[in-house]
């Protein structure tokens, strides 16, 4: 393991541990303060918008509420991630509200009937925004994530005008910065219960 690589190792096991000792209500408020702060912040009508659904037991900032408001709204396409365990790669798919989910890979939540391919998949989307997880992220735009670079292969093949969001808790916040590599893929925006980070 390289010097860049074990540092990486390292933060992750440290931002992990600090989000493990937040509690339920805790996560619960701050993460609908920074869905409300994503909803005003963003002009959202007509938009094509990926977003995650937290992993089970992780205290992931909340995207239910998020889904919930998006899928209100007549004008906007919402698509989740689903994790391909062969590949190890990502496909966004198409929901609505008479979607209904189980326990995917991670224990991350994906829709019923995702072996059956839909017309997002065959047809091709451009993303107007991509709402993304994270365990770190730094002043500079770098994202810290669980280390299988599935994201980052999936954010390369994004158009360049899709804007990547992170969202995480100020607690999260690598002030030092996080080893940057060649294949990383770094964020537009990042939203905590205390700030929009621009990058």
């Amino acid at each position: 393991m390289s010097l860049k690589a074990k540092q990486k190792s390292q933060l992750r096991d440290k931002k992990k541990q600090k989000r493990a000792n937040m509690k339920t209500e805790e996560v619960r408020i701050i993460s609908e303060q920074i869905v409300f702060a994503f909803l005003e912040e963003f002009d959202l009508k007509n938009k094509q918008i990926l977003i995650y659904l937290p992993q089970e037991n992780s205290n992931e900032v909340d995207t239910w509420f998020l889904m919930d408001e998006l899928l209100k709204q007549d004008n906007v396409e919402l698509f989740i991630p689903v994790f391909d365990a062969e590949t190890n790669t990502i496909t966004p798919r198409k929901i609505n509200d008479e979607t209904t989910f189980y326990k995917g890979r991670f224990g991350i939540p994906a829709p019923e009937g995702i072996d059956q391919p839909d017309e997002s998949t065959r047809l091709g989307i451009e993303l107007d925004y991509i709402v993304i997880p994270l365990l770190g992220f730094d002043l500079n735009g770098n994202r810290l994530g669980h280390g299988n670079g599935s994201y980052d292969r999936f954010l390369k093949r994004q158009s360049s005008r899709s804007i990547k969001v992170g969202f995480a808790y100020e607690i999260q916040l690598v002030q030092k910065g996080i080893p940057a590599h060649k294949n990383d893929v770094g964020l537009d925006y990042c939203i905590t219960e205390d700030s929009i980070y621009k990058f």
